[in-house]
């Protein structure tokens, strides 16, 4: 801690005959240390970015053996600010450096007096001390209160310095730049553009599913999938203006993207004649026209950027209508775009120790999840309706329990179980395309395996029951056939144990599929 958080910062008290020189320069150094401590604690070291060439190094445009430093403005370790306001060239001397050798372009606060008077006496005193950007070439890295800007590793036949070809990868007399430090300081979007952001994002993620289910139009759900990384980055909070430009030029990229996959993959030779399609590509046109001026101004036009972007949203509805799967009815020998895995999640482990009647809906992983049907192992009306059996087992057994859950409930109930084979059933009345949760009422004492389910003749994944529980032996253990194996309203389902001398046992069997998510 510094000398003034120890002892705590003294506000200067006037009163009548107190005013001494000693004074007014307390009452200064009060005001500079406060705002050098909320620089430090708030925003910390680091070069203020607001602008994409802030304290910049760049390789002189005649590629001589020196460098430019363009003005911008850091903040160091003691919360002072240290502003560069023009244009600074730097020149390498052989003589002053021994090579090769790694050279440091550095930046540190200085203060200069300035404005000097001398009295009738002989005294010279200055009325102002000038605030500073000293920067430098030095053979050695930042030391404390120092800031890199950046480094070139020179070499003994250099005869010039130039920008990095390959930034993330500098080579010999090329300027490397990755060691800047970037400040705190939250320059963040207003809700306003926020809120404008995310609606043409949420449009276009819907647009371009819709439109990626046509068997001939894919690559536009995968840009889907882009979209709603876009979308999630937004919603963090913590994108700038020039990050909202760089999230627009992505976008803007994205949709022109779009625009050559229909004109190359959609045999319609109107489909460029449409006015919906001229305006879009018009649109396009303007935004990029838009993101190619310079940093200052497109910052100041981004909320014109977004609006111009947000217009094409009502120029996809056209689009979808005439080339997008909007039903999710897929054509004859197309591939659904459905998920293939639906993990376990934590949330489910609350569903595992229920012992209360299952209710009509689930609310897991954030989704509502609807009852559909129920079986009980030992009702043979039940058993029929499932069309449930045991096959090639090793040995099969009927088997009642009186058995607790973990918050103590004891649950007397009867139920079946095998030791090899498989078993299967069938369940109708399924929702295709949708997830279905097979919720397992089982005895836990003899866990630890793998159990295989086959759906509909295609491998759907492996339920691990993990664990065992000799005291509070029920439990309902869950397994999530993704959506994509969910291609019928009638599924069979075969349960295949994969686990040596293990027996797998069941009681009831609950089924939920997510309705409407």
């Amino acid at each position: 801690m510094s000398e003034e958080q120890q002892i705590g910062f003294k506000r200067v008290h006037f009163f009548k005959m107190f005013l001494t020189e000693e004074d007014w320069n307390d009452r200064h150094l009060f005001h500079i240390q406060k705002e050098e401590l909320h620089v430090r604690q708030v925003h910390g070291k680091g070069i203020v970015q607001y602008y994409a060439d802030e304290l910049m190094v760049r390789q002189r445009p005649r590629a001589e053996l020196a460098v430019d430093v363009l003005p911008g403005y850091l903040t160091d370790e003691l919360g002072q600010d240290v502003i560069l306001r023009e244009r600074l060239t730097l020149t390498f001397t052989r003589e002053e450096f021994y090579l090769p050798c790694t050279i440091y372009v550095l930046a540190r606060f200085k203060l200069t007096p300035v404005n000097h008077i001398r009295f009738k006496d002989g005294r010279r005193e200055h009325k102002y001390v000038e605030e500073q950007a000293e920067i430098v070439l030095l053979a050695r890295p930042p030391e404390e209160n120092e800031s890199e800007l950046a480094r070139v590793r020179l070499s003994t036949d250099v005869y010039k310095v130039t920008d990095a070809r390959d930034p993330y990868d500098p080579k010999d007399n090329e300027i490397d730049l990755r060691f800047r430090l970037a400040s705190l300081v939250p320059m963040r979007l207003s809700q306003e553009l926020k809120e404008m952001l995310l609606k043409g994002l949420r449009a276009r993620r819907y647009h371009f599913q819709r439109i990626g289910g046509n068997k001939l139009l894919r690559p536009a759900a995968t840009l889907g999938h882009n979209i709603a990384i876009l979308e999630m980055l937004v919603d963090t909070d913590q994108l700038t203006p020039r990050g909202a430009l760089a999230l627009l030029d992505t976008l803007n990229a994205i949709d022109l993207s779009l625009s050559t996959i229909v004109g190359r993959d959609i045999d319609d030779p109107w489909s460029k004649e449409r006015p919906d399609w001229q305006g879009f590509t018009k649109n396009c046109d303007i935004i990029r026209s838009l993101l190619s001026g310079s940093d200052p101004y497109r910052l100041g036009n981004l909320e014109q950027i977004a609006s111009f972007m947000n217009k094409s949203n009502d120029l996809f509805s056209g689009m979808t209508s005439l080339y997008g799967n909007d039903s999710l009815v897929y054509y004859d020998g197309q591939e659904p775009m459905l998920a293939k895995t639906y993990p376990i999640s934590d949330d489910w482990e609350r569903v595992k120790v229920w012992s209360a009647d299952f209710p009509e809906i689930l609310y897991v992983d954030g989704l509502e999840w609807h009852l559909i049907d129920t079986l009980d192992m030992t009702n043979e009306a039940d058993e029929k309706k499932f069309n449930f059996k045991i096959q090639k087992a090793l040995d099969a057994w009927k088997t009642r329990q009186k058995l607790l859950y973990p918050d103590g409930t004891m649950v007397d109930d009867t139920g079946v179980a095998h030791e090899g084979g498989y078993s299967e059933y069938e369940i109708r009345g399924v929702v295709p395309d949708t997830h279905l949760a097979i919720i397992r009422m089982m005895d836990y004492a003899r866990a630890d395996y793998e159990l295989e389910f086959i759906v509909n003749d295609q491998f759907a994944g492996v339920s691990q029951c993990i664990g065992h529980d000799r005291r509070c032996r029920w439990r309902n253990w869950p397994m999530v056939i993704p959506a994509w194996f969910v291609n019928d309203d009638v599924l069979r389902i075969k349960q295949i144990m994969t686990t040596a001398e293990r027996d797998v046992n069941m009681f009831r069997y609950w089924f939920y599929q997510p309705l409407g998510y």
